[in-house]
C-alpha cells in the first residue's frame, strides 16, 4: 500500500472515529452527577432565552457569524450554507473533483471557506455570489480544520510514521506546509486520547486545541507555537478511554464508553467558554439536572473567570456554541436558541 493509501485510509478510520465520538457526544446529556474532585466559584449566573429559532432539520453545525447573522452548515448537505431563512447553494467549477465525505464549511466574511479533509482539498468563494474555486493546492489529509486567515489554515492530521495526531499549518506561501513539535501529547495511542475540538479566535490572533478527556486545552499562535497550556479546574490530566483493537489492520474503537471532560469549546474576547461535562462537588445534581454548564477562562493567563448555566431546552444539551455581541448562540438536534449574557440573566438558585 502507498504512502498516500496509507494517509487516506488512516484518515478515513479517524474520522469515522469522529463521527461515532461526535453521536456520543450529542446522546452524552447531563453532567457526570458523580464527586469529581473539584469545585466550582459561586454564585454562578443562570442565563435567560432571548429567542429560539426552529431550522426545520438536524445535522446542522456553526459555520462561522458576523455581528449581524449565524451561518449554519449541514453534514448531510455539504455544498449547501443556511443564514437565515435562506438555503445558500454553492457553486463549483465542473472540473473539480472532490469526495465530499469530510467537508465542513466556514466563514469569514467576506469569504466562504470549504474544506475537505479526504479529498484533500480547500475552496474559497465569495459570500456575495458563492461562486467556489480551489483553494491552498498543496495541501495534506487531515481530520479536521480552523480557517486562520485568507491565507491559511491550521488542520489536524494524522502522522503516518507515528499513527499519532499532529497539528499543521496549510498556507499559500511556501513552505506550504508546517508543522507543529509534539504539541498533542500522547497519553493512550495517539488518536482517541488527543482528539478534541480546534478553534481560532481572530481577535486576538490564538489557536485552541480543547481535549475532549482530559483537563487541558492548549493556546498557539498562528504558527502554532505553543503559548501555554491551560487547565480546566476538573482534576482529570490522563484521558479516561479504553481501546480495542477490532482487526488484524489496526483498526480501533471504544472498548466502553470514553469519559467526557470538556463537550466543546467556543472562543471570544480573548476568553474560552467550555461547555464542561462534569458536576464541581458543591453543586447539587438537582440544581443542574436543566443545565448545562459553561466554564469560562482567560486566554491571556489561564485562569478560571466563571461559570454560566444554560437551561437545556426540550431536554437536549446543545451541540455548539458561539457568541455575537452579548448572545452566547447554542446550537440545538434542530434549532437554535440565543441566550441574555448581559441584560436577563439572573443567579442560578
Amino acid at each position: 500500500m502507498s504512502n498516500t493509501n496509507i494517509i487516506r485510509f488512516v484518515s478515513i478510520c479517524t474520522l469515522c472515529c469522529g463521527l461515532l465520538m461526535f453521536l456520543l457526544f450529542i446522546t452524552m446529556g447531563r453532567s457526570n452527577a458523580t464527586k469529581n474532585g473539584f469545585s466550582r466559584r459561586f454564585p454562578v449566573t443562570k442565563l435567560s432565552v432571548a429567542e429560539e429559532v426552529d431550522l426545520k432539520g438536524n445535522n446542522f453545525y456553526i459555520a462561522g457569524y458576523t455581528s449581524a447573522n449565524i451561518y449554519l452548515g449541514n453534514r448531510k448537505k455539504p455544498l449547501e450554507l443556511w443564514v437565515g431563512d435562506k438555503n445558500l447553494k454553492l457553486q463549483f467549477p465542473e472540473k473539480i473533483k472532490a469526495v465530499w465525505q469530510s467537508t465542513r464549511l466556514s466563514v469569514d466574511s467576506p469569504y466562504v471557506y470549504l474544506a475537505d479533509g479526504i479529498s484533500p482539498k480547500f475552496f474559497r468563494g465569495d459570500l456575495q455570489n458563492l461562486k467556489m474555486d480551489t483553494f491552498l493546492r498543496k495541501s495534506s489529509y487531515f481530520t479536521t480544520a480552523a480557517n486562520i486567515s485568507p491565507g491559511s489554515f491550521a488542520v489536524r492530521a494524522v502522522n503516518i510514521v507515528t499513527k499519532e495526531n499532529m497539528l499543521l499549518k496549510i498556507r499559500t506561501d511556501s513552505p506550504h506546509v508546517i508543522t507543529s513539535a509534539n504539541t498533542l501529547k500522547k497519553q493512550i495511542d495517539g488518536i482517541f486520547c488527543t482528539d478534541g475540538q480546534l478553534k481560532y479566535d481572530k481577535t486576538s490572533h490564538k489557536l485552541v486545541y480543547m481535549y475532549y478527556y482530559r483537563n487541558q486545552c492548549l493556546v498557539l499562535d498562528t504558527n502554532l507555537n505553543l503559548i501555554r497550556t491551560v487547565r480546566t479546574i476538573d482534576t482529570t490530566t490522563v484521558a479516561k478511554i479504553s481501546i480495542a483493537h477490532t482487526s488484524d489492520q489496526g483498526n480501533a474503537t471504544f472498548s466502553a464508553p470514553p469519559s467526557f471532560v470538556n463537550a466543546t469549546v467556543c472562543l471570544h474576547a480573548d476568553r474560552m467558554y467550555i461547555r464542561s461535562a462534569l458536576l464541581g462537588d458543591n453543586e447539587s445534581p438537582a440544581a443542574i439536572d436543566k443545565n448545562n454548564l459553561v466554564d469560562v477562562y482567560s486566554m491571556t493567563d489561564g485562569h478560571y473567570i466563571q461559570t454560566f448555566y444554560i437551561p437545556m431546552q426540550h431536554e437536549e444539551s446543545f451541540t455548539e456554541m458561539c457568541i455575537i455581541k452579548d448572545k452566547l448562540i447554542a446550537l440545538y438536534s434542530h434549532f437554535y436558541v440565543a441566550y441574555n449574557l448581559s441584560s436577563g440573566s439572573r443567579k442560578a438558585e
